[in-house]
């Protein structure tokens, strides 16, 4: 094999397939990048054997042939490149090295063959649809900050997908949980989405679909999704995961369908009398206590250690007055996903759970629940 390629061609894709390839490694091999060349093209790839992912880039092929090197340190030679060079790589007769010239640098990495690269494979007979990446980017936003990282409900550690049982077909639902706060969001596909079983997608996974989605709204993204793996292709790029095993639990029973008493605040205004009261909480919850009245909202915070904060905002509130306390880390995270200026909180007493929407064209189909605390 041996290839000359622009090393602006390698970085953005090196530095997303480096995500894949996790540090620490007891298969030697999964340390490394799969290298394809032929056709004028370069095929990347890497595995961590739950997702793996392929980029293609254009390249000058002298000779075909494939390779793996180490991932992290091919993508270090090629970040400290300087802009504009060509790097040439020319695998040893022998197969067992790659050298990288760049100017007057040169570099020689340990390969290992091809013939032991783990192949993830594609989902088997799965149902496909289409999405733009500004969808996804959006549905992800809003919803993957409430992820669980508590490994013993593993069935949490992810996105659920899945058609939106109650809306027209052609709409994908993203939804998140850790049990204290839940988020959703529904974004438009085609209507080939209903047709796709609910799925799982894992914590890893979900990140570098954002981050690929959010590189790319305006592209269309093909999605292919079976019962235990997905395929989201986007231009040059491939993503292929395995799903969590697992049933998620129905969502639904906890968004609460009958809260009559309504608040509506300016979100800015509300985060900072957030930051400011929060001062003085203490321990991980943080919690803070809001009250309710046709005067406004109240924020307050008492510690026996620390002391007191206290600070009324405007609300335009309608209905009984209530207290109810709130995790103020939880109530920051959510307040920064809400798509909209002005944000509405929707109550029914102080034990159950508070519904949040943003009030704007652009938070249309976002849910926010958050569970209350004792305060």
């Amino acid at each position: 094999m041996h290839i000359t390629i622009e090393r602006a061609n390698l970085v953005k894709p090196l530095d997303m397939l480096g995500r894949v390839v996790e540090r620490r490694n007891t298969i030697p091999i999964l340390s490394n990048l799969l290298l394809r060349a032929a056709g004028g093209k370069l095929s990347i790839s890497a595995t961590d054997l739950d997702m793996s992912a392929t980029a293609t880039v254009a390249a000058e092929i002298h000779k075909p042939g494939a390779i793996t090197v180490p991932a992290l340190t091919l993508k270090d030679i090629v970040r400290k490149l300087p802009d504009g060079c060509q790097a040439d790589l020319r695998l040893s007769d022998d197969g067992n090295q790659m050298t990288i010239r760049a100017g007057r640098s040169r570099f020689v990495l340990h390969a290992l063959p091809e013939a032991d690269w783990p192949d993830m494979g594609r989902p088997d007979d799965g149902a496909e649809f289409e999405v733009m990446g500004v969808e996804i980017e959006n549905m992800l936003q809003g919803v993957d900050f409430a992820i669980s990282t508590e490994e013993t409900r593993y069935y949490l550690n992810g996105v659920y997908l899945h058609a939106a049982p109650e809306a027209d077909g052609s709409t994908l639902r993203g939804v998140a949980t850790d049990g204290h706060r839940l988020a959703m969001r529904d974004v438009t596909a085609n209507a080939a989405v209903a047709a796709i079983p609910s799925v799982i997608v894992p914590r890893k996974a979900v990140a570098e679909l954002h981050k690929l989605a959010a590189d790319r709204p305006a592209s269309v993204m093909q999605v292919v999704v079976s019962a235990n793996k997905m395929t989201v292709t986007c231009g040059d790029i491939s993503l292929t995961t395995k799903l969590i095993d697992g049933s998620y639990p129905d969502y639904r029973r906890v968004v609460p369908q009958h809260n009559p008493h309504k608040g509506t605040l300016f979100r800015a205004a509300l985060q900072q009398a957030v930051d400011r009261v929060a001062t003085v909480a203490e321990g991980k919850s943080r919690a803070i206590k809001f009250a309710f009245s046709d005067a406004g909202l109240t924020l307050s915070v008492t510690s026996p250690d620390t002391g007191q904060a206290e600070e009324a905002i405007d609300c335009d509130y309608s209905g009984d007055p209530v207290d109810i306390g709130f995790n103020a880390a939880y109530v920051r995270d959510l307040l920064a996903v809400v798509d909209a200026d002005r944000v509405e909180i929707a109550l029914a007493d102080g034990g159950s759970p508070a519904l949040w929407r943003g009030l704007s064209n652009e938070a249309e189909g976002h849910t926010l629940v958050l569970m209350p605390m004792r305060v």
